[in-house]
């Protein structure tokens, strides 16, 4: 396998720093979460949690993706 380029490990630094920067909205979603009442709350309503986790989870996928996130 070849050596990465400049460019390659350029945008591979950028996609993780994206991930990387969506820490604080998983944080935040957990806290929101781990509040949530199953009993008294809906999350098809919570327009707040839909969309920090549609944003999160589309960065962490798109690394995954990519490849520059190794489990």
């Amino acid at each position: 396998m070849p050596e990465p380029t400049a460019a390659e490990l350029a945008k591979e630094t950028e996609q993780e720093a994206a991930v990387f920067a969506q820490a604080v909205n998983v944080e935040k979603l957990l806290n929101m979460l781990r509040a949530f009442d199953p009993v008294k709350d809906n999350l098809a309503d919570n327009e707040e949690i839909q969309v920090i986790f549609s944003v999160s989870t589309v960065y962490i996928a798109a690394d995954f993706v990519i490849g520059t996130v190794s489990i």
